[in-house]
């Protein structure tokens, strides 16, 4: 169920603490949250949901708070760094 890959995906044991990976944790909450909204008397899990977002973003390095998950698949370099 989209429930369950939503917490597979925030199994904060497996996480690595790197900014980058952070924004994407931040993302599956505020989504999860989202497919909480949508079901009736879920609203106390959503709410717990933007909550935990809420603390990554709290826990994230100025430079990254306010981004999107998608920033953590960009690239911070050009393949002429490495020549």
């Amino acid at each position: 169920t989209a429930e369950g890959l939503f917490q597979t995906a925030i199994d904060k044991k497996k996480v690595f603490q790197h900014p980058s990976v952070l924004l994407e944790l931040q993302d599956s909450y505020l989504s999860y949250a989202k497919l909480c909204e949508n079901w009736e008397k879920r609203e106390s899990d959503a709410k717990r949901q933007s909550d935990k977002a809420m603390e990554i973003e709290n826990q994230l390095p100025d430079g990254w708070k306010g981004k999107s998950g998608i920033y953590s698949s960009l690239w911070f370099w050009t393949p002429s760094d490495f020549l």
